[in-house]
């Protein structure tokens, strides 16, 4: 009976394995986990803000079940997309997140039908194909109707049964129209009235409104001279004559008449930001307002963002300070109200602390959207409603993780769309907390301490190290540099006592002691009172080979330094720009050697050592070079701990000229089944199939293979090898799962953002019962074969005895293996290449098949009562334990029933 379950077992296990390290689910990972705000906007220009101002992670850790993520974020936010669907009476989310949009809506308006027209930069509404252009019923879910166009859509309108589109497209629902067209709901066919040849000067429509049988539009001509705002008469299909009496080379993105129709306001840009009113007869102008970020020193650096007739005043929201006109200079931040036909500045003021960058109206209601967290002293997180009247403050809280783009109303639904990725948001302090079982944050919130750069994090106990910049490092590691210890459970910070705060390289914990270099130092602080140990350590300066330690890792016996001469290189030239490899006695901080190299041009060829990983008795060290004491090594070296020679190991990447191909810039090494994964993102290598964000090296051989995720590349039209965004900053790697940070919004074409797990699979996991027996087969082939076997101190050979069989064959035989060794990984070294890794587990499985009593061996399918080191699984039927017992966990399916004895004990370790 024994072996037949044993059989079983593998048989099972065989037709379950998975290749190595391969995503069992991409999925949407990001549907799940909360994710961070998009865009970072900094105030002045014109207000578009590049991808390199967004929101980044530069580090993160696991402890405890829970993700502790880092960077210079503010509002996490459960993912429900850039568009929601809000019922105002019950302030609930309608729209299920299978219809998130994967962009920017940038206008809506209601259908009449209880849903809505949005158009925007947008492709997808959940798996559906909407280019730029959709209609939505009331719970976000895509209509039938689905013009095609070819570019984005940033105005919508409707009157009666026709659509007023306005965008930047040239082609729509199958014929030309240039940035402008006309749509019939009714019949479901596209208007002969707004053909292409009305539109041709333009490069794209902004904005429009509607008089009578005038559209006035404004936008970006293809000719700049008086061209970019307009009127046509779309009844009967001809430009009007009307223009502006005064020069004006202007992009205009709002357009707003004055109550009376005569004064025809608009916002551009003209040698910086303005409004201006002109007369609506005869174009001449009636008044101008410059908008102003630091009057008087740049009197047009502000920029207009949202613009509003409401009753007999109008209003502007926008990045700026202040206000110039001919009736003088005022201050206003980010809000103000004006007459609409003189532009007589009003007395209104929000007492804003940020600046808004969208504006609506609706009634008598303002709504107000952009990076603000007052108004008039209130708390109003990046949202606000205001009267006009009383300029009151509403009750309403949406709390967007960042600013909205669109709003329309129809009935008590809401249609809310901008570049936020969900509401409710909470605030945070560039750190959250993330459960990785519920996928909730948690409430942990450390104060802001203002990294714009993160190097290391560390977990020990209910401690979190953190190292990182408040600055950016020029020649030589910054002044700037913060060394934190949080708390876990609290986020307060603990006393740091004599660590130093400033021009701190790098930190290490291991075991009782935080080693950190810094100043040209190494010192040693014990663990957790962080007491400075005297009597340890090493001071390079003053001396003949003095230089900085840049990353620093040990095993039992030494600290291991990389570092460089970059210090006195900035201060005297004359110095070569080495890289050095020191080592330290972990128990008396002594030097015990140190080791430099060169590049081929010595003092005139930078290098730079930054990150360094050790692995049995070589450490790969990753820096910027090209060439090291005559050897051409390319950005990764790897080194003999013993006497600092290089090896022969060489990093093989698909281009070997470094100004095409490299990895100059990495996050952390991490090592994990004989392989170096990390990530990069300002560099990129040729074969792009293989490296696209995240590469994985072999310690071996040095090659590169194929990546499971793909970052967009966002590189630039001249085809410059430099991304411009996206990028990977730490990971965490396992048997299980991947796990990232960084800045990107994108992966393997799904939307993310900044953080995402991926559960992998090809560890092969190899299920047995307990004194069992297995077959393993090299997943790779060749001439010469060694097992290897990892009990976790690391992977060492093995050879034939009682438990193992074919130690030097593609086929090892496992045999008799005791559930004491649940984890124990297995792997072949072939040729010098590893195999994919196995890993042992032990599951009993309840049968029940005699009695309802655990305690007897015939009821399991191992033939053999469960142990401390055995996964438990009960599909159905009645259990009773009347001993005490150990398992290693336990899975029950709904129904069983499970009863424990008076007095007894049932112990589940995981």
């Amino acid at each position: 009976m024994l072996k037949k379950y044993l059989l079983y077992s593998i048989l099972v296990l065989i037709t379950l394995s998975l290749k190595a390290q391969t995503l069992s689910n991409p999925g949407r990972g990001d549907s799940l986990f909360p994710v961070l705000n998009f865009y970072n906007d900094e105030p002045g220009g014109t207000g578009y803000q590049p991808y390199k101002s967004s929101t980044y992670m530069y580090g993160m850790a696991k402890a405890n079940s829970k993700y502790y993520l880092m960077g210079n974020f503010t509002s996490p936010v459960d993912n429900n997309g850039s568009a929601v669907i809000l019922d105002t009476s019950t302030n609930t989310i309608l729209n299920n997140r299978k219809w998130r949009i994967n962009g920017i809506v940038k206008t809506a308006i209601p259908d009449g039908q209880g849903g809505f027209y949005i158009g925007g930069s947008f492709t997808k509404i959940g798996d559906s194909s909407r280019k730029y252009i959709a209609q939505i019923n009331a719970n976000g879910k895509p209509t039938a109707w689905k013009p095609a166009t070819d570019s984005f859509v940033n105005v919508l309108l409707k009157r009666n049964d026709t659509l007023f589109i306005g965008g930047a497209f040239k082609n729509f629902a199958g014929k030309a129209r240039s940035c402008f067209a006309m749509y019939s709901t009714t019949g479901d066919s596209l208007c002969t009235n707004g053909g292409i040849q009305a539109f041709t000067f333009m490069n794209s429509i902004n904005t429009f409104i509607l008089s009578n049988d005038t559209l006035i539009y404004g936008g970006v001509a293809t000719i700049t001279a008086d061209k970019s705002i307009r009127k046509y008469n779309f009844k009967n299909h001809v430009n009007l004559g009307w223009g502006l009496t005064y020069t004006d080379y202007t992009d205009v993105n709002f357009i707003q008449l004055s109550p009376d129709k005569k004064t025809l306001i608009y916002a551009g840009y003209y040698n910086g930001e303005y409004i201006k009113g002109a007369n609506n007869i005869t174009g001449a102008q009636q008044f101008f307002i410059n908008l102003s970020m630091f009057w008087p020193y740049g009197s047009n650096s502000g920029a207009a963002l949202g613009l509003k007739v409401v009753g007999a005043k109008a209003y502007c929201v926008g990045n700026f300070e202040h206000l110039l006109n001919n009736f003088g200079t005022f201050n206003r931040k980010g809000f103000f109200a004006f007459d609409p036909n003189t532009g007589e500045i009003k007395s209104e003021n929000l007492n804003l602390n940020g600046y808004p960058s969208f504006l609506d109206a609706r009634g008598n209601k303002l709504f107000l959207s952009g990076k603000f967290t007052s108004v008039n002293g209130q708390t109003r997180d990046q949202f606000a409603v205001i009267d006009t009247g009383t300029l009151a403050v509403g009750n309403w809280q949406l709390n967007p993780s960042d600013g909205i783009t669109a709003l329309a109303f129809t009935g008590n639904n809401v249609f809310i769309g901008g570049k936020f990725r969900g509401i409710n948001a909470q605030r945070r302090n560039g750190f959250a907390c993330i459960d990785s079982t519920t996928h909730t944050l948690e409430a942990w919130n450390p104060v802001n301490i203002n990294l714009v750069e993160g190097k290391r994090t560390f977990v020990r106990g209910d401690s979190l190290f953190i190292l990182g910049f408040t600055a950016n490092s020029g020649c030589y590691p910054s002044a700037n540099t913060l060394f934190k210890v949080l708390s876990l459970s609290t986020g307060l910070e603990y006393s740091i006592n004599e660590v130093p705060s400033i021009r701190v390289n790098d930190i290490l914990i291991d075991g009782n002691y935080m080693y950190v270099a810094y100043d040209r130092k190494i010192q040693r602080y014990s663990l957790p009172g962080l007491i400075k140990d005297v009597s340890w350590g090493y001071d390079w300066a003053g001396g003949n080979y003095e230089h900085s330690l840049m990353h620093l890792t040990s095993d039992a016996n030494n600290v291991y330094a990389v570092g460089d001469t970059r210090y006195t290189s900035c201060a005297n030239t004359s110095y070569a720009y080495r890289g050095y490899f020191d080592v330290y006695s972990k128990a008396t901080g002594a030097l015990q050697n140190y080791y430099y190299y060169e590049g081929a041009l010595n003092q005139y060829d930078a290098i730079n050592f930054t990150h360094s990983i050790l692995c049995d008795n070589r450490l790969y060290v990753q820096g910027y070079f090209k060439q090291l004491n005559g050897n051409a090594r390319r950005n990764f070296v790897c080194l003999n701990i013993a006497n600092g020679a290089i090896t022969p190991w060489v990093a093989n990447f698909p281009n070997t000229d470094i100004t095409q191909s490299g990895f100059q810039y990495t996050s952390e090494l991490k090592l994990h089944n004989g392989k170096i994964w990390f990530g990069a993102g300002k560099q990129k290598l040729s074969d792009a199939s293989i490296f696209k964000g995240l590469a994985i090296m072999d310690t071996v051989t040095g090659n590169l293979s194929t990546s499971p995720i793909a970052l967009p590349d966002f590189l630039p039209p001249n085809g410059s090898i430099y991304y411009q965004g996206s990028n990977i900053s730490d990971l965490i790697v396992s048997d299980r799962e991947l796990s990232i940070v960084g800045a990107f919004d994108t992966i393997n074409t799904s939307a993310y953002h900044n953080f995402a797990v991926f559960p992998l699979t090809g560890i092969n996991r190899l299920q047995l019962c307990p004194v069992g027996d297995a077959t393993l087969l090299s997943s790779i082939t060749g001439a010469n074969y060694q097992w290897q076997m990892d009990d976790s101190t690391g992977f060492a050979n093995i050879s034939n005895g009682p438990n193992f069989s074919g130690t030097q064959t593609a086929n090892l035989q496992l045999i008799n293996i005791p559930s004491s060794w649940y984890g124990y990984k297995f792997r072949c070294v072939v040729n010098g290449n590893y195999s994919d890794v196995f890993v042992l587990e032990f599951k009993n499985t309840w049968t029940g098949s005699v009695s309802t009593a655990w305690e007897n061996p015939a009821n399991w399918s191992c033939g053999s009562v469960p142990d401390a080191y055995t996964d438990v699984l009960i599909n159905s039927g009645t259990v009773v334990i009347n001993a005490n017992t150990t398992i290693r966990s336990l899975a029950v399916a709904p129904g069983v029933n499970i009863t424990v004895g008076s007095g007894v004990v049932l112990t589940v370790l995981h």
